[in-house]
């Protein structure tokens, strides 16, 4: 260290590139797999995604059932029941395409875990990401629904932060 350099600072190093492996092809069998292996196996992944609206209808409507009745009080059982059904929305949507799904039940999933059920605005702001998820089940909207999609995300986002921030 020169006279000059300030106590414990290190010159500075080059930007280093870092290539970031494709796993796909590992999951398919390595660098050595078959390209049309990996084709097919994208094949598939393509669709599920034009399937999964379809798919997580039945669990869609369980919770449009469920939710009424939790509203008004409900049983422990249909709380799990909803509670389960919200983090597997949250699960399953990014991983077939639909990562607005993931987002609206993680929104969904910190209401129903650390909001004040009992409070009307913590209700409304649930109907609101209930009957938002149904739209982009129903709609088909996979990715992020552009700027709608956000401008969606930003919403349901204020609608949480005030239930969860206490403001009335």
């Amino acid at each position: 260290m020169t006279s000059d350099d300030p106590k414990g600072v290190r010159p500075r190093q080059r930007p280093q590139a870092i290539a970031v492996p494709n796993l796909l092809v590992h999951k398919a069998g390595g660098p050595d797999a078959d390209p049309a292996g990996a084709a097919r196996v994208q094949t598939r992944l393509d669709a599920l995604t034009a399937r999964y609206p379809d798919m997580a209808q039945s669990d869609y409507d369980t919770l449009v059932a469920l939710w009424p009745r939790l509203r008004e009080g409900g049983t422990p059982e249909d709380g799990e029941t909803l509670r389960r059904l919200v983090h597997d929305f949250k699960g399953q949507g990014g991983s077939v395409g639909y990562p607005l799904v993931s987002e609206i039940a993680r929104l969904l999933n910190e209401l129903l875990h650390k909001a004040d059920l009992g409070a009307e605005r913590t209700r409304q702001a649930i109907d609101q990401h209930v009957a938002a998820l149904g739209a982009v089940l129903r709609g088909r909207i996979a990715g992020d629904g552009g700027a709608e999609g956000r401008a969606l995300c930003r919403h349901l986002q204020a609608l949480a932060e005030n239930c969860l921030g206490g403001v009335d």
